[in-house]
């Protein structure tokens, strides 16, 4: 960075870094200063003149202020971005189809398979939070049973079993129901097992996932984090939950 101050693309990923990096932060201190470093670079690639790198920077942006409760600069910087109404991709699988151009039709496919898939999740994820912040957590608990018909359906469960799992236990948390709440963190922890790749699977087997996100690092450091949360204190006299603990603290070290 010292040596090219002014190259808008390295910036762009740094800031791509620091987000992969927030998670490790040894504290809440240390993650906002990594925050706050990820908002600043990429603002300033936010103003590239590529629409890719601009958009994308935009997009982060948004996730971050959101992240820093400065919900007016996330609501002001999505509105900045063009509203797409039809996607170029989809029309292009059609035309390669026409052209017998497989192998083009199908890389583009999965793609835009496993795009819009997360984008259904995503839409999901946001009922849920709204009936659970309106305490309705039983309808909250039907969208996430529909969540895992979804996952189900598309094979996708060493993908988006941990937000799943963490959700449930969340859901279970609000309601000061130990047993389930446990039983989830339980099922957490199993995902640790799985592999965080699409190499098996049928529609996305050459899709590269998020190292940074899916990880079994990753798994840990947010479980971490998550059970010392106050949340979780009503927990911390059961016997279930320390073994728990101990376990999880048994797999850090393992993975050292």
């Amino acid at each position: 960075m010292k040596e090219y101050p002014n190259n808008i693309f390295l910036k762009f990923r740094m800031a791509s870094l620091y987000i992969v990096s927030i998670p490790s932060a040894k504290d809440e201190e240390e993650a906002k200063v990594i925050l706050n470093k990820s908002i600043d670079l990429f603002e300033e690639s936010a103003k590239s003149s590529k629409i890719e790198i601009s958009e994308v920077s935009k997009y982060s942006l948004s996730s971050l202020y959101s992240m820093n409760e400065d919900f007016k600069k996330a609501e002001d910087v999505l509105l900045s971005l063009p509203k797409i109404t039809v996607d170029r991709d989809d029309m292009l699988v059609g035309l390669y189809i026409n052209q017998n151009k497989k192998d083009e039709a199908i890389e583009l496919l999965r793609t835009l398979t496993y795009k819009k898939l997360s984008s259904l999740k995503m839409s999901l994820d946001s009922y849920i939070s709204l009936f659970a912040q309106d305490k309705d957590y039983d309808i909250a608990k039907e969208v996430l049973k529909l969540q895992d018909k979804l996952v189900d359906i598309f094979q996708v469960s060493s993908i988006y079993g941990v937000s799943n799992n963490l959700m449930y236990g969340e859901l279970y948390a609000k309601e000061k129901n130990i047993k389930k709440t446990l039983d989830y963190i339980e099922k957490l922890l199993e995902c640790y097992e799985m592999d965080f790749n699409f190499e098996k699977y049928l529609l996305f087997n050459k899709i590269e996932l998020n190292s940074g996100v899916h990880s079994k690092a990753y798994i840990l450091v947010s479980l971490k984090k998550l059970l010392l949360d106050d949340k979780y204190s009503f927990l911390r006299e059961d016997k279930r939950f320390d073994e728990i603990l101990n376990k999880l603290y048994r797999m850090c070290n393992q993975h050292i």
